[in-house]
């Protein structure tokens, strides 16, 4: 379909919106629910964000035989409460709710309420070599660098494979809203169409810190305490489990060079080339592997 997207059709829009998300959702990312946050908004309709720190995940996850609660109320019963407001008309001032809500990433008992999801200040972190241009391969093997550790071994130092470039932080920060990436790449050699660059945004340190790890859930749970209703049994309430580690990619994303256009608008897509070593420089920026560091400065 021409032009096909979310945002061509969003004046159509005429729903309110409760949009979940997992933060550390290696699939769906946070681009994603905010495009349909800005359709929805631009459509001029209620819409909230819960932001919890599972992954790919409802926060009533029955298969796994629990459920997550803010502030102390269950999802469900937050969830009842936003269709009894919105399909029935009663007045519980669920449209007051903040319109975000965030499950705070190195203590999940706490939750931070946000007026938007965008943010009015930036933060710029310049990535700098001492030579002019550097040279990466796509061969992970010969530069020593096993699939299955990537992550932590990118997020260490820079090999035949990766960058990695570091920026010192000297106090709590909170990032909120898209992560862009902006650089210039051309071919070393060859040709072909499927040249994938990945880029993350880690938090690392010298010494363990600790954060929630993949989303996986605490053993000690408080049982049948999670409502479900109807005739349905009861899940547990349980608790996001935090890990200590020196390291935690907090965003990631990928570009085929090939595609230097391409963006999360399918249309963008169409507009393809083919690379060539001799003349080609591409600019383009990635939103949330070059690897770039938030580094913790402990005294």
């Amino acid at each position: 379909m021409e032009g096909a997207g979310l945002y061509p059709s969003s004046r159509n829009l005429k729903t309110s919106a409760l949009i979940v998300h997992g933060l550390n959702d290696d699939n769906v990312k946070t681009k994603h629910f905010e495009l349909m946050y800005d359709a929805l908004k631009k459509a001029g309709q209620d819409v909230k964000l819960y932001l919890h720190q599972g992954d790919h995940v409802y926060p009533a996850a029955m298969s796994r035989g629990y459920g997550i609660t803010a502030n102390g109320q269950d999802f469900y019963d937050l969830l009842n409460t936003w269709l009894t407001h919105y399909l029935y008309g009663v007045d519980n001032h669920v449209e007051s709710l903040p319109a975000v809500l965030a499950q705070n990433n190195y203590d999940p008992s706490k939750w931070t309420s946000y007026d938007n999801w965008k943010s009015s200040q930036r933060l710029f972190l310049n990535a700098s070599s001492k030579r002019l241009e550097e040279t990466i391969s796509s061969d992970y093997a010969a530069a020593g660098v096993e699939i299955a550790n990537r992550n932590e071994t990118v997020s260490k130092a820079s090999s035949k494979a990766n960058l990695t470039f570091v920026s010192d932080v000297t106090e709590d920060t909170t990032i909120k809203g898209h992560i862009p990436v902006h650089f210039k790449a051309a071919l070393a050699k060859g040709q072909g169409k499927n040249f994938q660059i990945n880029a993350l945004l880690v938090d690392v340190a010298d010494e363990d810190f600790d954060v929630v790890g993949n989303g996986s859930v605490k053993q000690d749970k408080t049982a049948d305490a999670f409502w479900m209703g109807s005739n349905l049994s009861n899940l547990s309430v349980a608790e996001y489990e935090t890990i200590k580690t020196k390291y935690k990619v907090i965003a990631k994303g990928w570009i085929n060079l090939a595609n230097p256009e391409s963006g999360y608008d399918s249309a963008s897509s169409r507009n393809s080339i083919e690379p060539r070593w001799e003349n080609t420089t591409i600019t383009r920026f990635i939103s949330n592997q070059i690897s770039i560091q938030l580094r913790k400065v402990t005294s």
